[in-house]
Parts: structure tokens; sequence; C-alpha cells
């Protein structure tokens, strides 16, 4: 009885998942302009140079066995950040047009519908929805919105104007706002986002990477601000003019910097590494190289009519449901109809058995 036992304990514990506690020994750190310590944190992951096509379609085949069974509109805004990405611009448009037509008060279709506008060239309708979506949610994307609305409103003027140039501070950040962690954080989630979208070289990104170098000096990294500032001259094509003077700054600083030693008191258990030397280049992933041509083939579902073949398999799942319910409500009918019978021939019974003046034998 004991070994079945312990089979059984054993065998439970083996099926359960299984999660490892990993654990490092050194801990990369960064100073910042006053000679405080910070970790490098999630400032060591690369940027995407461009997305990884393999990645996309497999999620878009996994996708659309998921579409077909499920009657779940949210995985059809999945498919459709995932063509957006693969390249089918003007058919996750259309897509999340649709989605939003039917489910106006979800912000992921409104954010969505907003980029599309943006990626297919449609400023206006990417401002007017990127405007909805803030007001809806402002604390989406670590609230950094305002800067992807800012972005628009820029581009929008230089659509406009005659001849005008972009101007190198248009996010018009103050003082208090570069040395403030939030905005860098809201700077950083929003250059991700829009790294692999554009293509260097990008006067704009330029001028997003030297604002972002500002701010990481001010409130957590040099080193990772001198990084910003070789990304946005080497990458981007910024005029070394506008980041060479930072970059030879960073340097002296880091310089004067150098028998400053991480204080690990409160970490014990950790080596404290100073974070220094880091190349631009080491902060570029690249997911086309080689390159890779996305197989729209694997995917049945055509990206035009996958709205429409949502639509379809709801309508045909309603269906059902409603035929399950019509049986379900005769049956119930059936069953509340041989209750009563059954109810009223057992009075029925009972009473020609004990009626007024009947004596039973």
């Amino acid at each position: 009885m004991n070994q079945h036992c312990i089979l059984i304990v054993w065998a439970f514990c083996f099926c359960l998942p299984s999660f490892a506690c990993i654990n490092t020994y050194y801990t990369p750190y960064t100073l910042d302009k006053e000679g405080h310590w910070h970790t490098a944190g999630d400032l060591s992951r690369a940027f995407n140079k461009n997305f990884n096509h393999q990645l996309i379609e497999r999620k878009l085949v996994k996708l659309q066995r998921k579409i077909r069974r499920d009657d779940d509109f949210r995985l059809l805004s999945d498919c459709g950040v995932l063509m957006l990405k693969g390249g089918k611009a003007k058919e996750a448009l259309a897509l999340f047009e649709d989605l939003h037509r039917a489910y106006p008060k979800e912000y992921p279709i409104l954010a969505n519908l907003a980029t599309a506008y943006e990626v297919t060239g449609q400023l206006d309708h990417a401002l007017f929805y990127i405007k909805k979506a803030l007001h809806m949610n402002p604390e989406a994307h670590h609230g950094s919105e305002w800067i992807h609305k800012k972005i628009l409103k820029e581009k929008i003027r230089l659509l406009r104007s005659d001849g005008d140039v972009l101007s190198p501070n248009f996010l018009q950040l103050t003082l208090s706002q570069k040395q403030d962690p939030a905005t860098a954080n809201q700077l950083l989630w929003q250059i991700r986002e829009r790294f692999p979208f554009t293509p260097a070289q990008n006067e704009m990104m330029g001028y997003l990477l030297i604002e972002l170098g500002d701010c990481l000096a001010y409130t957590s990294s040099i080193e990772y601000a001198k990084v910003m500032y070789v990304m946005a001259r080497e990458y981007h094509g910024i005029p070394g003019e506008m980041v060479n003077s930072k970059i030879e700054n960073l340097i002296e600083l880091r310089e004067s910097y150098k028998e400053k030693k991480p204080d690990p008191s409160y970490d014990s258990d950790h080596f404290h590494v100073k974070q220094e030397g880091v190349s631009y280049l080491s902060m570029l992933d690249d997911f086309q190289n080689p390159p890779y041509r996305l197989q729209w083939e694997r995917i049945s579902l055509r990206p035009d009519t996958l709205y429409q073949t949502f639509q379809e398999s709801l309508a045909a799942r309603r269906k059902l449901d409603s035929l399950k319910e019509a049986e379900l409500r005769k049956l119930r009918l059936w069953g509340m109809w041989l209750a009563g019978g059954l109810f009223v021939g057992l009075g029925m019974v009972i009473w020609g058995r004990y009626k007024p003046g009947r004596h039973p034998n």
C-alpha cells in the first residue's frame, strides 16, 4: 500500500510543471552624471532593427487554427498586429477598422488602428485615434503615448509646411522632464516599439535617441547615454556636430569615475560589474541576417477576408448554440409536462384511494 502511494505521489509531482530559479553572480551597474549607481537592467537589451519573420509566420499559423475554433475577437487583433509587422499593413488596417466598428471601446484595437494608419501614411487619422486611445487609457505603455502624439503632430506639421525642417527638440522636453526617470522609461519604450518599423537612416529617430541619451545621463547611465548618441550619429545619420561634444563630455566623465566602485553592501550575494565600453553595434539585433521571406501561402486565412471569415464562424457558432438552446427548451418543456402528468396521475390515484366517504378495506 505504501509503495503504491509513493508511486502515485511521484507520478503526480512529475506531471506538474516545474520552474527553475535562475541566479547569476554578476550584476552590471552603471553611473549617472552625479556618480550614483544604477543596475543596467533593460538598458542592456538590444533594439530590433527589423521583425522576426520566421517567428511571425509560426504565430500566424497557430493563430489561424485558434480563430477557426474560438470566437474571440482578440485573436483577430493579435493576428492584425502580426500582419502589420509582417508587411501586410493595408490588410491589417482593414482588419482593425472592422474590429473597431464592432468593438469601439477596446483600447488595444484603438491603439493598433492608430499605428496601422501611421504605417500606411494616413497621419491625420492616426493622430485622431491616438488621441482617443490616450483619453481612454492614458497610462498605457507606461504612460508614453503622449510621445506618440507629439511625433504624429510633428510629422503632420512637416507634411503641410513648405520646405520646413524637423526640429531637433520637437518633443520640447524641459530639464525637469529629462531628470525624471519616468521620461527615460517612456522614451525607451516608444523607441523600442518604433525601431523595427523605421529603417535607417531616419532623422526623427535620431533626435529621439539624442533625447533619450540626455535623459539617461541624468537618471541612470552615462555609458548607455553615450551609446544612444553614437547610434543617432552612426545608424540614423545625425550630423556629428550635434552629438560629438556630448559623447566627449561623457567619456571624460566616465574617466573621472574610473576608480569609483559599486557599493555591494545592500546586495552582497552578487558581484557588481561596472558597465563600460558598450558598442552601439552590440545594441542592434538583426532578424533578417540572413533574409527570410515570410511565406504567406502557409497562412490559409486570407488577410483581406479575415474578419469576414471570423464573422461567418461566429454566426455559425451562434446558430449552433441557438439550436442547442432550442432543443434544451423543448426537453425542459417535455420534462415539465411529464412531471406535471405524473403529479396529476399520482394525485388522482391518492384521491381515488382516500377520497371522503370511502373506507379502505
